[in-house]
């Protein structure tokens, strides 16, 4: 799987049509309505009616495809890019290298189609209301795991409208979050029918037989030449931050869900911090950074926002102080230009309170210092401060396991520990978000938590000593954050 479409994160970075693309995979007109359900599908029909607790409103046409027919219909909502789209995918790779996220010179474009085309194994197109399976035997147990994933699409659609929730997001946090929303609920509809299976296909399904959290059954297969560990990065995040996202919904209230469709999230800070969410916070409005003589704009102001400020954080300082920095983000504003033949990117942030506008200054100047002398500054005014980065010479992307661990080990188990905790022990999120944020970021933790969240064994499995530490530390950190 990856991305359902394009993930905003401060630079839109150009993805082609994914496995749940919603709207750009086709441009036929719908086709009339079929009066009852394909049987091929029709079981999987059932599970979602008794997952969801209703019916669908109607069926809708599926098309099983072979490879060839089905990469083809893929790509049939892709137009040749024009020469201005180039252009202008070039000046965002340029920015994504300048905030030390790719190595120089990536095709966006390209690599965005090769990602898509290698992970797609089906998807849900909202204007023709159809869906596509790649392949036509339902031994394939990822195939049967993407007909409900993507069923949960044309569930969402039919009472939700997903082209409204698109036309809802004006921002790159918002459309994350509403990404990251619709793609959450499904995957973990997929894993709820992945749970169901037997030993043996769950294990088919995972790979190497490592559950992770997310029930992403592709987050470790390796990538295209040409693909940027952080594209993939953005692909899966919707999936695997949203999924635990929802789990958490589903805990706090049965109509949680429901209510969060009916009122998305408006910034990718609601996905990541369940408090944030909790107390519906909402970013602060930043003005725009201003451009200085000699620089012309290249890109519409957009933001970072507190999910692309960890990452590029993370991936270059100890994850402590990272994490502490995007935890204390309030809003930011962001804008792409050129100073000679460089692209660079000026980015203006405010933090929740003052202390946290201090902690995301040093945290910058602290990544500033690792990138090559003058290629980045972070001066301080007022209420805000002002990141200028510029592509440099030298400046290579960070590596895909510090990536991976930086989202999908902290900010994933840290959204699985505030389930838990609330769940367990009936806590505020609150307090159980202070607990999640003190054990994430805890080196001794660290490790424990990676094989019991992501690897997905057992507490009792652990070795004696690392069951005491686990528990030792967490009945610590739940007691110093008000859990009883």
């Amino acid at each position: 799987m990856s991305a359902r479409r394009l993930v905003g994160l401060a630079i839109a970075v150009v993805l082609a049509v994914g496995p749940g693309q919603a709207a750009a995979a086709a441009t036929a007109k719908d086709g009339p309505r079929p009066a009852r359900w394909d049987d091929r599908v029709l079981p999987y029909v059932k599970f979602i009616e008794r997952t969801r607790g209703r019916p669908f409103k109607h069926p809708i046409p599926v098309e099983f495809l072979a490879d060839k027919p089905f990469v083809k219909k893929l790509g049939e909502g892709n137009a040749k890019p024009t020469k201005k789209e180039r252009e202008e995918s070039a000046h965002e790779s340029g920015q994504l290298h300048a905030l030390g996220l790719i190595d120089d010179d990536v095709d966006l474009i390209g690599a965005g189609n090769d990602l898509d085309a290698a992970d797609t194994v089906g998807f849900y197109d909202t204007d023709t209301k159809r869906m596509y399976v790649r392949g036509k035997s339902l031994k394939d147990v990822e195939v049967r795991a993407t007909i409900v994933h993507e069923l949960t699409h044309a569930f969402q659609d039919q009472y939700f409208d997903l082209d409204r929730l698109d036309a809802q997001a004006t921002t790159s946090g918002a459309a994350f979050a509403e990404t990251a929303l619709v793609e959450g609920d499904a995957t973990l509809t997929e894993q709820k029918y992945v749970d169901t299976l037997s030993k043996k296909d769950q294990d088919a399904y995972y790979g190497t037989g490592d559950q992770s959290s997310t029930g992403d059954a592709n987050v470790e297969n390796p990538l295209p030449d040409g693909v940027p560990a952080a594209l993939d990065v953005f692909s899966s995040a919707p999936y695997v931050l949203g999924s635990s996202y929802v789990y958490l919904l589903e805990a706090i209230g049965p109509y949680e869900v429901d209510h969060a469709f009916r009122h998305p999230p408006v910034s990718d800070e609601e996905i990541i911090d369940p408090l944030a969410w909790r107390e519906n916070q909402r970013p602060l409005h930043v003005a725009t950074p201003k451009l200085e003589a000699g620089e012309t704009r290249t890109t519409h102001p957009d933001e970072i926002g507190a999910l692309e400020l960890y990452l590029m954080l993370a991936s270059r300082i100890d994850l402590p102080t990272a994490f502490r920095a995007a935890t204390g983000w309030g809003g930011d504003r962001s804008i792409g230009f050129t100073r000679g033949k460089g692209d660079c990117l000026r980015d203006r942030l405010e933090g929740d309170t003052r202390r946290d506008l201090d902690e995301i200054d040093a945290a910058l100047t602290k990544w500033a210092g690792t990138l090559p002398a003058g290629a980045a500054t972070v001066d301080q005014h007022g209420d805000t401060v002002e990141l200028t980065t510029c592509e440099a010479p030298g400046v290579v992307a960070p590596d895909p396991d510090t990536l991976d661990a930086a989202v999908f080990s902290t900010l994933d188990n840290r959204l699985i520990l505030t389930t838990e905790f609330f769940d367990s022990f009936g806590a505020s999120v609150r307090s159980a978000r202070c607990a999640a944020d003190r054990m994430v970021v805890d080196p001794a933790l660290g490790p424990i938590i990676q094989r019991l969240y992501t690897d997905g064994i057992s507490v009792k499995d652990l070795s004696k000593d690392d069951r005491k530490t686990f528990q030792a530390t967490s009945a610590k950190y739940l007691a110093g954050c008000g859990v009883t």
